[in-house]
């Protein structure tokens, strides 16, 4: 099946298992999150179950022949899962949704996830050999059904879960450009490409102050100073920037907020955050799940 065709028919699929999950809201992007409580409290219901249901999810059942290590695959496919939903979520919010204590709450208790996602997946790819590299374009190349396996998975897990269908298709984008790279550039190309970009996205610091005044302007100084808790202690990781969830607001009081960058600010680094975290987390999970390729040509 040609992989466009397979990746719109996904869609489709996904669509209607998320049209018939019970009590599965669909994604708040209303102006008035935050005002009345109702909307909030939807969101966070929502995002709470889908959030205990893929923490005890096994990703290796969707891959019954694979012969690697099942344990690790399910422990990081699982946080890879995680961390796609938890940002996406997040960064399809408004912003006055963002800064609402409650989700602020949630994204800090992610951050453990986040982290440990990316560190997974640099150790992953950073530790792959030309000869890896090889296997690697050679898997791609001789076993789309992987891949397409996986988009299958992703794409029904985010469907009940509620993520957006700008989202989703997000995603679908990103598997055609990546799985184009491998199979037709040297996989290294790519790989290094994305390490570098982990990397500096992760080292970045954001400007404070320019953050703090475009805040402000979108939800107003009382909105903006409705936590009363000091976070002096809180910092903002390298998996957080990565994933495009890095801004840092300093009050008087030491409030530190997250924020999700967009495009139409200046200074750009979660907008490219986003793209290189997800990017990331998909090249690690289409080299980790290339082992059962590699298993069937070997046996």
């Amino acid at each position: 099946m040609d992989r466009r065709s397979f990746l719109k028919k996904g869609a489709v699929g996904a669509s209607g298992l998320a049209a018939g999950s019970a009590g599965c809201a669909p994604l708040l992007t209303g102006a008035g999150l935050g005002s009345g409580g109702t909307d909030v409290s939807a969101y966070l219901e929502q995002f709470d179950r889908a959030t205990l249901r893929l923490q005890a999810w096994d990703f290796s059942t969707a891959f019954p022949d694979y012969r690697g290590d099942r344990a690790a695959l399910d422990t990081v496919g699982r946080n890879a899962i995680r961390t796609l939903y938890v940002t996406g979520m997040f960064g399809d919010l408004p912003i006055e949704g963002q800064v609402h204590p409650a989700v602020q709450e949630r994204m800090w208790a992610a951050q453990p996830v986040l982290d440990g996602t990316i560190d997974a997946m640099t150790t992953l790819l950073s530790g792959m050999t030309p000869e890896d590299h090889a296997r690697l374009q050679r898997g791609v190349r001789t076993h789309p059904d992987v891949v397409e396996r996986l988009v299958e998975v992703v794409d029904a897990q985010a469907a009940v879960s509620g993520l957006s269908e700008a989202r989703r298709e997000q995603f679908r984008s990103q598997v055609q450009h990546v799985t184009w790279r491998l199979e037709n550039q040297p996989p290294r190309l790519l790989i290094d490409e994305y390490l570098t970009k982990v990397r500096k996205v992760s080292a970045a610091e954001v400007e404070t102050a320019a953050y703090q005044r475009w805040l402000t302007a979108r939800v107003g100084e009382e909105a903006f100073w409705q936590e009363e808790q000091s976070k002096r202690d809180r910092r903002i990781s390298g998996g957080l920037r990565t994933m495009g969830i890095g801004a840092i607001i300093l009050g008087a009081s030491g409030l530190l907020l997250l924020v999700a960058s967009g495009a139409d600010i200046a200074l750009g680094i979660g907008a490219v955050g986003a793209t290189v975290g997800s990017i990331f987390i998909l090249v690690g999970l289409i080299r980790l799940l290339l082992g059962l390729a590699t298993s069937r040509d070997a046996g």
